[in-house]
């Protein structure tokens, strides 16, 4: 069974982002290569998604920290 190399890269780089994304290796799997294409894209797009709204908590809460320090300092000239 001899695959050409496009379609070995292809299912390579879906085998990795399936991994490292860890959406596991579900019921439902992409069978021709346009889909598998399509669910790496997804699968990255989703990922980058999930960086920004995890930087964006951590923002937030390191602003909230800021002000609890200002405050305290405050409190510790009084």
């Amino acid at each position: 069974m001899d695959i050409e190399f496009g379609s070995k890269y292809i299912n390579s780089l879906y085998w990795a982002f399936t991994t490292m994304v860890g959406v596991g290796y579900g019921d439902i799997v992409p069978v021709t290569m346009n889909e598998r294409i399509f669910v790496i894209v997804a699968m990255l797009i989703s990922s980058l998604i999930f960086a920004f709204i995890v930087n964006r908590i951590g923002g937030i809460v390191s602003a909230y920290n800021r002000v609890v320090e200002t405050y305290r300092e405050k409190m510790l000239y009084v």
